[in-house]
Protein backbone atom coordinates (compact mmCIF):
# COMPACT_ATOMS: atom_id res chain seq x y z
CA UNK A 1 0.00 0.00 0.00
CA UNK A 2 1.45 3.49 -0.87
CA UNK A 3 2.30 5.56 1.95
CA UNK A 4 0.79 9.21 2.07
CA UNK A 5 3.89 10.69 0.89
CA UNK A 6 3.74 8.67 -1.82
CA UNK A 7 0.24 9.37 -2.81
CA UNK A 8 1.54 13.05 -2.07
CA UNK A 9 4.43 13.25 -4.28
CA UNK A 10 3.02 11.40 -7.11
CA UNK A 11 0.01 14.16 -7.64
CA UNK A 12 1.12 17.08 -6.03
CA UNK A 13 3.99 17.72 -5.36
CA UNK A 14 6.66 16.82 -8.04
CA UNK A 15 8.00 20.01 -8.57
CA UNK A 16 10.22 19.53 -11.56
CA UNK A 17 7.17 17.80 -13.49
CA UNK A 18 4.20 20.60 -12.16
CA UNK A 19 6.26 23.48 -11.24
CA UNK A 20 3.33 26.04 -10.60
CA UNK A 21 1.17 24.15 -12.74
CA UNK A 22 -2.49 23.40 -11.89
CA UNK A 23 -3.15 20.08 -12.52
CA UNK A 24 -6.78 19.42 -14.44
CA UNK A 25 -9.34 17.22 -12.56
CA UNK A 26 -9.57 15.12 -15.49
CA UNK A 27 -5.99 14.31 -15.24
CA UNK A 28 -6.40 13.91 -11.35
CA UNK A 29 -8.76 11.27 -11.93
CA UNK A 30 -6.82 9.58 -14.65
CA UNK A 31 -3.54 9.46 -12.44
CA UNK A 32 -5.76 8.47 -9.88
CA UNK A 33 -7.13 5.59 -11.26
CA UNK A 34 -3.78 4.70 -12.59
CA UNK A 35 -2.82 4.16 -8.63
CA UNK A 36 -5.55 2.43 -8.00
CA UNK A 37 -4.98 -0.01 -10.29
CA UNK A 38 -1.50 -0.16 -9.57
CA UNK A 39 -1.99 -1.41 -6.27
CA UNK A 40 -5.47 -3.18 -6.44
CA UNK A 41 -4.04 -6.34 -4.54
CA UNK A 42 -3.02 -4.02 -1.60
CA UNK A 43 -6.60 -2.27 -1.42
CA UNK A 44 -8.44 -5.67 -1.69
CA UNK A 45 -6.34 -6.63 1.37
CA UNK A 46 -6.83 -3.36 2.83
CA UNK A 47 -10.59 -3.20 2.70
CA UNK A 48 -10.80 -6.99 3.60
CA UNK A 49 -9.09 -5.90 6.83
CA UNK A 50 -11.19 -3.35 7.71
CA UNK A 51 -14.42 -5.89 6.61
CA UNK A 52 -13.29 -8.87 8.47
CA UNK A 53 -13.55 -6.30 11.89
CA UNK A 54 -17.07 -5.49 11.28
CA UNK A 55 -17.39 -2.34 11.57
CA UNK A 56 -21.19 -2.23 11.78
CA UNK A 57 -24.16 -0.80 14.02
CA UNK A 58 -26.50 -3.64 14.31
CA UNK A 59 -28.85 -0.86 15.34
CA UNK A 60 -27.77 -0.93 19.26
CA UNK A 61 -24.77 0.98 20.82
CA UNK A 62 -21.72 -1.42 20.69
CA UNK A 63 -23.02 -4.41 19.05
CA UNK A 64 -20.94 -4.30 16.02
CA UNK A 65 -17.20 -3.75 15.87
CA UNK A 66 -16.87 -0.02 15.07
CA UNK A 67 -14.55 0.88 18.44
CA UNK A 68 -12.00 -2.27 16.64
CA UNK A 69 -12.80 -0.87 13.43
CA UNK A 70 -11.80 2.83 14.08
CA UNK A 71 -8.92 1.88 16.67
CA UNK A 72 -7.60 -0.18 13.49
CA UNK A 73 -8.10 2.55 10.53
CA UNK A 74 -6.52 5.03 12.64
CA UNK A 75 -3.55 3.27 13.62
CA UNK A 76 -3.17 2.50 9.58
CA UNK A 77 -3.77 6.11 8.34
CA UNK A 78 -1.55 7.26 11.09
CA UNK A 79 1.45 4.40 9.76
CA UNK A 80 0.66 5.80 6.09
CA UNK A 81 1.61 9.21 6.95
CA UNK A 82 -1.57 11.02 6.42
CA UNK A 83 -1.29 14.41 7.39
CA UNK A 84 -3.31 14.89 9.80
CA UNK A 85 -5.30 11.52 11.09
CA UNK A 86 -8.42 13.06 13.87
CA UNK A 87 -9.82 10.65 15.65
CA UNK A 88 -13.12 11.27 18.41
CA UNK A 89 -15.84 9.67 19.93
CA UNK A 90 -18.79 12.19 19.66
CA UNK A 91 -21.12 9.60 21.82
CA UNK A 92 -21.05 9.52 25.36
CA UNK A 93 -19.55 6.15 26.00
CA UNK A 94 -16.54 7.17 23.63
CA UNK A 95 -17.87 3.58 21.81
CA UNK A 96 -18.37 4.98 18.04
CA UNK A 97 -15.22 7.02 17.38
CA UNK A 98 -15.07 8.88 14.27
CA UNK A 99 -11.93 8.75 11.86
CA UNK A 100 -10.75 11.59 9.56
CA UNK A 101 -7.26 11.88 7.53
CA UNK A 102 -6.16 14.79 4.83
CA UNK A 103 -3.47 15.27 2.83
CA UNK A 104 -2.17 18.39 2.98
CA UNK A 105 -0.87 18.37 -1.02
CA UNK A 106 -4.24 16.75 -2.38
CA UNK A 107 -6.74 19.59 -0.02
CA UNK A 108 -4.81 22.23 -2.06
CA UNK A 109 -4.27 21.10 -5.46
CA UNK A 110 -8.38 20.36 -4.96
CA UNK A 111 -8.83 23.79 -4.35
CA UNK A 112 -6.55 24.94 -6.95
CA UNK A 113 -8.77 22.61 -9.59
CA UNK A 114 -12.04 23.59 -8.62
CA UNK A 115 -11.61 26.97 -8.25
CA UNK A 116 -9.24 27.28 -11.18
CA UNK A 117 -6.69 29.27 -10.15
Amino acid sequence: MPCAETISRRFFMEERKFSREVIGLTEVKRDLFDLIEQHKDDLVDFLSKLIELKPLNLGTRGSGQEFAAQNWLNSKLTEMGFDKVDYWAADPEGKRPNVVATLRALVEATRSSTMGT
